[in-house]
């Protein structure tokens, strides 16, 4: 029995293995960076907002780990669904998204938010 049972989960786990190969195609180092920087962005979230949920939520303090994680997993699922794109695709794309994105940068610089304005804003502010 024990025979069996050692063979079916090195199965198991060489079939789970060959399925994540095949669905996450590309450059190794790219993913490990991703999941290095999320699991970074993790750390810093939850030091950071820490007290900040503990006061705004009576004592729970994973409110935001929680919410950032959600983000994380929206994030991958987009990241997964855009490497299984073909790039010629985007090649496409992109210059109906830059003539696209250039009357958006005019309209942010004569309707967008003034915050903190320094020495751009000075300048935004003579030319309208």
């Amino acid at each position: 029995m024990s025979v069996t049972t050692e063979i079916s989960s090195s199965v198991s786990s060489t079939d789970w293995r060959e399925n994540l190969n095949r669905h996450t195609r590309g450059d190794k180092v790219i993913w490990a960076l991703v999941v290095l920087l999320t699991l970074v962005s993790l750390l810093a979230v939850y030091s950071a907002t820490g007290s900040l949920a503990y006061k705004n939520y009576k004592g729970n303090t994973e409110v935001y780990l929680l919410k950032q994680v959600m983000f994380i997993l929206l994030g991958f699922a987009v990241v997964y669904f855009a490497h299984r794109v073909n790039y010629t695709i985007y090649s496409k794309l992109a210059w109906i998204l830059f003539l696209l994105s250039i009357p958006l940068l005019f309209y942010t610089l004569f309707f967008g938010v003034k915050m903190n304005e320094g020495a751009v804003g000075s300048v935004c502010h003579l030319l309208t």
